[in-house]
């Protein structure tokens, strides 16, 4: 792609005008004299800060017309950089000069990762980029079956809510994420206890934060047979406020059929606009049928691909290399920041989409993944380089014999 020139939007500089202004007036005074104004020089300073914006290193850039509608668009935050490195959230989206406007957090705080003090330092690093940035944030609690830990995030997100310098940042709260695939879950316990946490988000003056949860794209059938109970109660409890109609979509767990033969094609079609706009319109139609209305908002809460294999794709390897290669990675992400949220059939686009992610985790089974755009806070460099070979052509070009 090609390089924009201009850098100076992402780097913090200062401006100082001098104004230097003689003011020198002559006039006649009433007793016939001649009076002169002495000339005064006023100097005024002017300072415009930019604030630094953190991106991975790469000699890889797209072009900005391939960058569409960011508005619309985010990182879901993985835990290794929430917890470990959050000064160093891509606050740039990488190979582009296009700044992250918002971020999708699954908690603001689990207990693993650490205590109080470590807490404290980290929302330090965390709040000065998003409140320095004006990030807006999708806020989570990372619901699953441990109540008390479910209570200690929901606390913790308040008390962070608290401190976003405006409440124009907060998106929405989320209770939880791929709840169809949290089965035992007692639907009438898990919403009762999220109304009680709504109602001292509104005594705590967040009347008009919005609510929403996330699923997997295995909701849709769920959304068409309207038989999953805690779906359908949530929904009901928070109608009057629901945020949007979340759903997390990844191509890259469809492998059936993927074989060594096929390898390149399927491999092609996983990562191509054309199947993300499919699940999102498969998804469109089921809310749309499940609520009989047509312009309710569609949010994607998670999409993204894996390099490394995700660690249940590992097999893989032996025999398609191409299915959890870098440039596959790089492919989706692209085709992601290219995708301007629209969807065919005269269906309502998607509202917001979140990528994931900054860097490489476990799954919620701690299961090794390789979702980053780079691998972990002590690395500074995005996984995405120029080939040598293309680097060395381009090398060549400007050379004058």
């Amino acid at each position: 792609g090609t390089q924009p020139q201009d850098l100076s939007s992402f780097v913090p500089f200062s401006i100082c005008m001098v104004l230097a202004l003689l003011l020198q007036g002559c006039g006649t005074g009433g007793d016939g004299t001649m009076t002169t104004t002495t000339g005064t020089t006023y100097t005024t300073t002017t300072t415009t800060t930019i604030t630094p914006a953190y991106t991975c290193e790469s000699d890889l850039y797209l072009d900005a017309g391939n960058v569409k509608n960011t508005d619309i668009k985010g990182f879901s935050l993985d835990d290794a950089t929430m917890s470990g490195c959050p000064d160093k959230m891509l606050m740039i989206w990488p190979h582009t000069y296009t700044r992250v406007k918002s971020i999708r957090l699954f908690a603001s705080w689990k207990s693993a990762w650490g205590d109080d003090t470590q807490r404290t330092r980290t929302w330090a690093k965390f709040l000065n980029v998003v409140n320095a940035n004006g990030i807006k944030i999708l806020f989570g609690v990372d619901s699953a079956y441990d109540l008390g830990e479910n209570e200690k995030q929901f606390q913790w997100t308040l008390q962070m809510m608290k401190m976003v310098k405006d409440k124009d940042q907060i998106l929405a709260i989320s209770f939880g994420n791929e709840m169809d695939f949290k089965g035992g879950i007692d639907p009438n316990r898990f919403v009762n206890w999220a109304k009680d946490k709504v109602k001292q988000m509104d005594d705590s003056g967040f009347s008009e934060v919005k609510i929403t949860m996330v699923w997997s794209m295995r909701a849709t059938d769920h959304l068409n047979s309207k038989d999953l109970p805690l779906l359908n109660n949530m929904y009901n409890a928070f109608k009057h406020r629901w945020a949007a109609w979340a759903f997390n979509a990844y191509s890259i767990f469809n492998r059936g059929g993927l074989s060594a033969k096929n390898c390149k094609e399927f491999t092609a079609n996983a990562i191509s606009l054309k199947y993300l706009k499919s699940l999102s319109s498969t998804f469109r139609k089921a809310v749309d049928r499940y609520t009989k209305e047509r312009d309710q908002a569609v949010w994607i809460g998670e999409t993204g691909w894996s390099s490394p294999c995700v660690q249940k794709q590992r097999d893989i390897q032996a025999f398609c290399k191409d299915w959890c290669s870098v440039d596959t990675l790089q492919g989706y992400y692209q085709m992601f920041l290219q995708w301007d949220g629209t969807l065919d059939e005269g269906l309502k686009g998607v509202d917001h989409m979140f990528y994931f992610s900054n860097r490489d985790f476990k799954d919620f089974n701690k299961a090794e993944e390789g979702f980053g755009m780079v691998t972990n806070c002590s690395n500074p460099k995005c996984k995405s380089q120029k080939p040598i070979a293309a680097t060395y052509e381009s090398d060549l070009t400007s050379i004058t014999i």
